[in-house]
């Protein structure tokens, strides 16, 4: 009988498994000290088990070796492997390896031959970190135009002399359905700029949005921008306007040209005169299509539903004339909230769902238009309206023509809308041209009103349905959300120096201050074009002229400042429009309103030579013009106290400086310059007439990274009796910012330690802003985990965006500021509140002999700040003060918060005391 012989075959026919985990592809890498991956072929899945693991890294010129005294050959080696389990690593015999590019070539076999390959380029050197930018002519368009963009690439730092031709950028654009168009590839100059190029993929109604990417090249790093969004429609939108009237006439020649000039904004802005709706009491003009009244409004309204209904697009409904109560006057007749409504809701139901999501903008420009919001706010409108429920509005300067516009806010908004800006946006800027127009100074320095400011007139605007116009966007997180998505028609964006643009004033004289003996002093304006201006004016407002503020018209009067105008001559050695006035006389302070004329949309009749339209006024700008009186005394010596005299700081920056007191009680304002030279004797920014003594300074001011400046600040009276500071100098320094930024907002008995880690990791570059620590990584989503001063270590979530500081507060519900202490009050320039959402606030903690409240509170949201849910704070309490740490003259309290009604829990910070303070 044969012997049975058995034996075991391992049939292997499957790759072993391999991985380079670092460095990973493409990736840079300054210093580099191993390499590491995996490899295995596990028996449990039939494998055979590893054979070798073969590693060489070469730069084309030379290859790694073991060797430490000659760690580059230019024959090929083969490295040494560490296996621990299923992992390997090489250690670098040397950390001085050239710069340059590297391959990283590995190659596994099992027991039975069977091979796997894996290669991984990339880079040993310092990164170059860049930056991108996009920029459109265009924020909106009609279907089937065309849009221009442009953009730069940078890189940081910038010391270095790089050309920069022709670098590949990708521009990406998305349509209203989500479809990612092809790329289109364009390319940079030496300088980094990519040439404008004219774009013509916009085929459906709908918003577009556009990102430009440099994905990367040798040492440079890849940069994004942020989305830019371009809105295509298939019409520039309805309009209706409706001249009110009051029984006496009055007015009418005002409103009849703020009507006209916004007639003619949108057909600039590509509304069609057929999709205008005038009613005019002067029939006869371009444009109107019959008389207001009751009737007709309400019956053309319908003819506006169905113009919707054909073709999508917002609708514009603009009332201008005299006003009360929950009412607008139209001759005869009157027109109530509650009216109004009925038949915008009657409108509405009329919709299809296209026509329904298009907006609505409801805009009053009359006295008490306030009282119209509540009846009239509703989802898919947003109501602005010139004045608030109790208040008159104001009639704007006195032209060269004799008429005045009928609403100075009206005017202004229409004006910025025509540049091309979002109804948000143009409503935030023609605001505070307003309110510096009504501004009620006061001698006081108690002087204070709801809106915590001095202005008469405060214009509001409510888009979330809520029934409540706001005049600011801090206090309520969703208001202005959805105005700042509108943009009224289509066409370009403003460009300041388009050559068909209206004369524009450019700068005006700075502050003048004059002794009590002075009667005199210069006025000038400067314009973009002296050929352009037909006439240039100021309107003067003298300290008497208040009571203008004050006085109170009839139930439907508007009011009217009554200022003294006059006209400029041109200088044509200075190039500026010029006048010496000389009759300050009265001590205080001058406010002068500076406006120009349009020559180019001047216009007479050819036949009677009447002006038919007295041509374009520009938006106005305000100076002010001081005359101190006899015995007046300056205000107190104060200090400023941050930023520190020669720290360093970022471009975005809080400038903090004690409270001064006026020895004669007068109200103070206070100026900050910034200036490039110690004398100051051409400031390069500056802000004035700041009400409290602090200041946020933005990347507006153009402040240049790396320069040094000087500040100082003015404590200045009604009288223009000033108090200077001391002289402080600082250097701006965005270190390596742009490929994103991680600055833990701690201080206190919470410094930071000098380590911080980021998961994943990355190359983290560290450096120290105004000292504060920043670190620095590739924009992306990362852990990040800290250790603070007394051993406690948190992480959180952060996502680093390309050119952004982001700032994390860590521990929760607690936050830290610093202060000067005088007179139990103290002012907090820079408050946050971290439960359940980012709350940041400026405010006064007062001492009223029974305990501290709460005055001046004054929402902030810090440009830097990327997480910020704004908060209702009228009902903020100040309910508790308690010392927590007692340091000599550094003292640590703890201030409990109450933020009632809309939470029952009490929230706290901690704020550290530059000066003791006896509590009671």
């Amino acid at each position: 009988m044969g012997t049975v012989e058995s034996a075991e075959y391992i049939i292997d026919l499957k790759k072993p498994e391999l991985s380079i985990q670092f460095p990973t592809e493409n990736s840079i890498i300054e210093n580099i000290y191993e390499f590491k991956g995996t490899a295995l072929d596990p028996k449990t899945s039939s494998g055979s088990g590893i054979e070798r693991l073969e590693l060489t890294v070469t730069n084309g010129d030379f290859y790694l070796t073991n060797d430490p005294e000659n760690p580059l050959s230019t024959t090929p080696a083969l490295l040494n492997i560490i296996h621990t389990g299923d992992n390997w690593t090489h250690k670098l015999v040397t950390d001085t390896l050239p710069s340059g590019h590297y391959t990283i070539e590995a190659r596994l076999y099992d027991k039975l031959g069977n091979e796997s390959q894996e290669m991984v380029n990339f880079m040993i050197g310092k990164p170059i970190f860049t930056t991108l930018t996009l920029d459109t002519d265009k924020s909106k368009i009609l279907q089937k135009d065309t849009i221009s963009i442009t953009g730069k690439l940078r890189y940081f730092p910038a010391s270095q002399d790089i050309d920069l031709s022709g670098l590949p950028i990708l521009l990406n654009i998305t349509d209203p359905d989500g479809i990612q168009q092809p790329p289109q590839i364009l390319h940079t100059d030496a300088y980094g700029n990519y040439a404008p190029t004219d774009i013509d993929s916009f085929h459906k109604a709908g918003s577009y949005s556009l990102q430009t990417a440099f994905m990367g090249q040798d040492f440079f790093v890849e940069a994004h921008t942020k989305t830019s969004h371009v809105f295509v429609g298939q019409s520039a939108g309805y309009a209706m306007l409706v001249q009110g009237r009051v029984s006496n006439n009055e007015g009418m020649e005002a409103y009849n040209k703020s009507l006209n000039r916004i007639y003619r904004t949108l057909l600039d802005r590509e509304f069609t005169a057929q999709d205008i709706i005038y009613f005019n009491y002067n029939a006869e003009q371009e444009g109107v299509d019959a008389r207001p009244s009751k009737t007709n409004i309400q019956n053309h309204l319908g003819k506006i539903q169905t113009y919707l209904n054909e073709v999508a697009a917002p609708f514009y409904l603009l009332m201008l004339d005299h006003g009360s109560y929950e009412r607008f006057m139209l001759g005869e007749e009157e027109i109530s909230p509650q009216e109004l409504n009925a038949w915008l809701t009657e409108l509405e139901a009329g919709l299809n769902p296209a026509a329904l999501a298009q907006p609505r903008i409801i805009i009053l420009g009359a006295c008490f238009s306030g009282s119209f919001i509540s009846e009239l706010s509703k989802p898919g409108r947003i109501i602005i309206s010139s004045a608030a429920e109790d208040e008159y509005s104001y009639k704007g300067l006195h032209e060269a023509d004799g008429i005045r516009s009928g609403e100075y806010f009206i005017d202004s908004l229409f004006r910025f809308l025509g540049k091309g800006l979002n109804i948000k946006t143009a409503f935030t800027q023609a605001t505070q041209a307003t309110e510096h127009f009504t501004h009620h100074r006061s001698l006081s320095a108690n002087a204070q009103n709801r809106f915590n400011d001095s202005a008469v007139q405060h214009p509001l605007l409510d888009d979330n349905g809520d029934a409540k116009g706001s005049n600011t966007f801090y206090l309520n997180q969703d208001e202005g959300k959805y105005a700042e998505t509108v943009i009224l028609g289509a066409g370009a964006d403003y460009d300041v120096s388009f050559d068909g643009n209206p004369a524009e004033i450019q700068a005006i004289n700075d502050t003048l201050f004059l002794s009590s003996t002075d009667t005199e002093g210069p006025l000038w304006l400067t314009v973009n074009d002296m050929r352009k201006v037909e006439k240039a004016l100021i309107e003067i407002r003298k300290p008497a002229d208040i009571a203008s503020l004050t006085q109170r018209p009839n139930a439907t009067g508007q009011s009217i400042l009554m200022l003294e105008k006059r006209f400029l001559s041109p200088n044509l050695d200075t190039n500026r429009y010029e006048v010496t006035y000389k009759e300050f006389i009265e001590p205080g302070r001058y406010d002068i309103f500076y406006y120009v004329q349009d020559a180019t949309t001047y216009k007479n009749d050819p036949v009677t030579g009447q002006v038919i339209y007295a041509g374009d006024i520009s938006t106005a700008w305000q100076g002010v013009v001081y005359k101190n009186k006899v015995n007046n005394n300056p205000p107190n010596l104060f200090n400023l106290t941050s930023p520190k005299d020669n720290a360093e700081i970022p471009s975005f920056a809080l400038f903090d400086w004690e409270s001064s007191v006026d020895p004669d009680g007068n109200k103070l304002t206070y100026t900050l310059l910034i200036s490039d030279m110690e004398d100051f004797s051409s400031p390069v920014y500056q802000q004035t007439l700041l009400d409290i003594s602090a200041t946020i300074v933005t990347d507006a001011a153009q402040l240049q990274d790396g320069k040094n400046y000087y500040w100082q600040v003015w404590a200045v009276d009604a009288f223009g009796a000033k108090m200077e500071s001391q002289i402080h100098q600082f250097t701006i320094n965005n270190p390596s910012v742009p490929p994103g930024g991680l600055s833990p907002s701690i201080e206190g008995d919470f410094n930071l330690n000098s380590s911080v880690t980021l998961t994943p990791v990355h190359n983290v570059q560290q450096t120290t802003q105004d000292g504060k620590q920043l670190f620095v990584a590739p924009a992306g989503e990362y852990q990040a985990s800290f250790t603070n001063g007394i051993g406690e270590t948190q992480t959180i979530p952060v996502t680093l965006q390309s050119d952004v500081v982001t700032q994390v507060n860590l521990w929760a519900g607690q936050a830290t500021a610093s202060f000067n202490f005088s007179d139990l009050s103290l002012t907090i320039p820079l408050i946050r509140i971290d439960m359940p959402h980012p709350h940041w606030f400026a405010a006064d903690f007062v001492y009223t002999g029974t305990g501290f409240v709460l005055r001046n509170v004054n929402p902030v949201k810090p440009n830097n700040i990327l997480s910020y849910v704004p908060l209702d704070l009228a009902d903020i309490n100040l309910v508790s003060i308690v010392k927590i740490l007692d340091r000599p003259g550094l003292p640590l309290y703890r201030l409990g918060l109450s933020l009632l009604p809309e939470s029952s829990s009490d929230f706290h910070f901690e704020i550290t005391m530059l000066e003791p303070i006896a509590l009671q």
